[in-house]
């Protein structure tokens, strides 16, 4: 599929000024053209041979449905192109795949305007990164291994292969009935964490050809154990809101919060084996490579830092539309430890304290406030405190 080029030059946006990430220049021809004619191109190219009859339709059902789903995804107004992110994304697929140009020429990225923690690749060579991904980051490298993950699961086929499963797995219903329900989702979930695994050791075997150093590479899994988080975690400041000769009385703040705990390494998942499973694996495969002398910057340190912040700073915003008020705070005070004076930071708080109030005093506070004993770490402060709070007392 023939797609426009990014931007070569897209302008580092200054923070103190900062406004919300927008789609620029020209819209791509993944935006463009329409899902009926990805679907007709798509056929051409589709690999039957061999096949079952009912293996085949999957396949043709899989096109049809997937071209669709990702076109209301690429035209839901949630995914960027031609921003600073999703250039960067762009900029390390070219350093990953630099020796293979045809490969590079069938894969694009694009950032996610969501907070969670993922990315996703379609069929046809898209990948689509969520700008919570980015937040939580260390390094230019992890994100590089997971963009080499990611071309992992489009070279290998893996969603449309995950698909055709599942249709020969509705056709042995009768057979799985007999078991119990977790033997039947155990009989799914497997192939989709051996899916997973796969991809992570090509995307590792991919990783170390380039350039890019393995040290504290797989602490994505990190990330991945702590994405239910915010990016850190330090003590919410218990004069934030006074001002004056207003005073938050000191009993609507907790003696102490509740401990962060990560995900647990047996909690069932229907698609990814456990972070601890999937290190654990990674390890023992480096281990025994080739020792590699590599950097955790390419394309550049005060690149990724900027552009990690840009994202974060993305998160206070998304937490405020998507109903979550509380997070934008947290998040915006966790900015404010770096950008103290920063106008959108603030404005951006105001706006979630109107919110809470508005609930509140409408007697709808839980639409927008999940309650304070099931969060962890230091942010179950600002939870407990806002619970407490008084309807005249937020306004």
């Amino acid at each position: 599929m023939a797609i426009w080029p990014f931007s070569a030059a897209v302008v580092a946006q200054d923070l103190n000024t900062y406004s919300p990430l927008e789609a620029t220049g020209i819209i791509p021809a993944d935006f463009t053209i329409s899902a009926s004619v990805k679907y007709d191109q798509a056929k051409g190219g589709l690999h039957t041979e061999g096949d079952s009859k009912r293996t085949k339709q999957a396949k043709h059902d899989f096109l049809l449905e997937s071209n669709f789903l990702i076109d209301q995804v690429l035209n839901s107004g949630r995914v960027v192109f031609n921003d600073s992110v999703s250039t960067y994304l762009n900029e390390i697929l070219s350093e990953i795949l630099k020796n293979e140009p045809e490969l590079r020429s069938k894969m694009r990225a694009y950032a996610v305007r969501s907070a969670s923690v993922n990315s996703f690749t379609t069929d046809d060579g898209i990948i689509l990164v969520n700008l919570g991904l980015v937040a939580q980051l260390e390094t230019e490298a992890q994100l590089a291994f997971i963009l080499c993950h990611e071309i992992a699961h489009f070279t290998e086929s893996h969603v449309i292969n995950a698909y055709v499963l599942r249709e020969e797995l509705k056709e042995q219903e009768g057979k799985l009935q007999r078991s119990s329900f977790d033997d039947r989702l155990l009989t799914q979930s497997q192939y989709s964490k051996e899916l997973e695994k796969e991809a992570d050791k090509l995307g590792l075997k991919r990783f170390l050809n380039t350039n890019y150093s393995t040290e504290n590479v797989l602490n994505v899994f990190e990330a991945m154990r702590y994405a239910h988080l915010p990016f850190d975690d330090i003590p919410f400041d218990k004069n934030y809101f006074n001002s004056g000769l207003y005073r938050i009385n000191e009993s609507y703040y907790l003696n102490k919060v509740r401990p962060v705990e990560a995900i647990a390494a047996d909690k069932p998942s229907e698609t990814h084996p456990s972070p601890d499973e999937r290190q654990q694996i990674l390890t023992t495969l480096l281990a025994r490579a080739e020792p590699q002398e590599g950097k955790p910057f390419l394309i550049g340190r005060e690149r990724f830092l900027h552009l990690r912040n840009v994202c974060r700073f993305e998160l206070s915003e998304l937490y405020v539309a998507s109903n979550n008020p509380v997070k934008a705070i947290y998040n915006s005070f966790l900015l404010q430890q770096d950008f103290p004076e920063n106008e959108f930071l603030k404005k951006t708080v105001a706006r979630a304290l109107y919110r809470l109030s508005k609930y509140k005093s409408g007697g709808n506070f839980g639409f927008v406030h999940p309650g304070y004993s099931q969060i962890e770490g230091e942010s179950q402060q600002l939870f407990h405190l806002l619970y407490r709070l008084k309807p005249e007392e937020l306004c």
